[in-house]
């Protein structure tokens, strides 16, 4: 299992397609990954960049799962059909996350901690 937040999403899209076979992971969870037209100016170095959905999908030997927030203000266009719908991964869309970070509530989340141990939990917010 690996997983990955904000700029680490597009870190691993980029790294995708060069991925060796035993390179593979079992489950990928992506956590706010960003739309590349809503990056600061720091992080212009990753605008541009294309998605190979076929080499992340094959990166995973199981299953990808992203969680979003509907108020995300890296990633406005939503992560359904940016990321999601393109690399067939579940998708859960907790409300009034914002960039899902520490400083909205996501130290400890509970629901994470259950879908490292049963990847069919769906990830909810840490209220609930």
């Amino acid at each position: 299992m690996w997983s990955a937040h904000s700029l680490a999403c597009l870190l691993w899209f980029r790294a995708a397609p060069q991925l060796a076979e035993e390179a593979r992971v079992d489950r990928l969870l992506l956590v706010a990954p960003p739309a590349c037209e809503d990056l600061p100016e720091g992080a212009a170095r990753f605008r541009n960049q294309t998605l190979d959905a076929d080499a992340v999908r094959a990166s995973v030997r199981d299953r990808i799962r992203i969680a979003c927030s509907g108020s995300d203000p890296y990633n406005r266009a939503g992560a359904r059909a940016l990321y999601a719908d393109p690399i067939g991964a579940d998708l859960d869309t907790i409300q009034g996350a914002g960039h899902i970070t520490p400083d909205t509530g996501y130290g400890p989340w509970p629901s994470l901690e259950e879908w490292c141990l049963r990847p069919e939990v769906v990830l909810r917010a840490t209220g609930g």
